[in-house]
């Protein structure tokens, strides 16, 4: 019993003598490292391809993280077809002692929240770009089956001048106020997007490392036998 303890713990020390000659970064590093490069996109745009495969709308990045989260890994990106502080400094309307958030009547903003364990990784793909030249690149994590989880949320405009508020101002009509999210989307899927900046050429290079290199970590923290 003895000789198999001294023997498992020989191998954990040889696996963490060879994550240390990779560079020695732990699950938290790593992750810090690659959210560092998702982070580099907010504020910088990407353009949608419709389902048709037309051009659609350029999508600006609000938020593109990523984080532990328990035994598993959460990638989170939020943007819309408006900036930021376009939509934060919208103008308010006043009418019979309430206020009216005016919103761009075709605005909408969606939060993607993907869990995934990086030990599903099974390649790291680069994609192809609808318009080439752009700031942000996309890259696909392939998994094992259906093993990682999916939330996306819609928010858009709640409501459009006139309605029960008819007594506003004419020059507001056709105008919409007011937000709301759409019931989540749920689903189980086999990839997770990643974006990055695209305007540093070895950025995919990098980021295809590093996810290789946290599955590998998580692989030898599940069986330390393994290949």
């Amino acid at each position: 019993m003895k000789v198999n303890l001294l023997a498992i713990l020989f191998l954990m020390l040889s696996i963490l003598a060879n994550a240390q000659d990779k560079g020695g970064l732990t699950k938290a590093e790593t992750v810090n490292y690659i959210n560092k490069k998702l982070a580099e996109t907010v504020g910088h745009y990407k353009t949608n391809l419709n389902r048709d495969g037309t051009k659609g709308d350029k999508n600006y990045y609000w938020a593109h993280s990523i984080s532990l989260s328990g035994d598993k890994i959460q990638v989170s990106r939020n943007r819309s077809n408006y900036i930021r502080e376009k939509i934060r400094n919208m103008e308010t309307v006043s009418h019979q002692g309430r206020n009216y958030s005016l919103y761009p009547c075709n605005y909408y903003e969606d939060l993607l929240v993907q869990d995934f364990n990086p030990m599903h990784i099974i390649s790291v793909e680069l994609l192809k770009d609808p318009v080439s030249g752009e700031p942000i690149g996309s890259l696909k994590l392939n998994l094992k089956a259906n093993t990682a989880q999916s939330r996306t949320v819609y928010t858009s405009p709640n409501y459009q001048f006139p309605d029960g508020t008819n007594a506003i101002k004419y020059e507001y009509w056709g105008k919409c106020y007011g937000s709301k999210e759409g019931e989540p989307l749920l689903a189980s899927v086999n990839f997770i997007y990643i974006n990055f900046l695209a305007a540093d050429p070895d950025n995919f290079v990098k980021l295809k490392k590093a996810f290789e290199y946290l599955r590998d970590l998580y692989k030898a923290e599940d069986d330390p036998f393994a290949n």
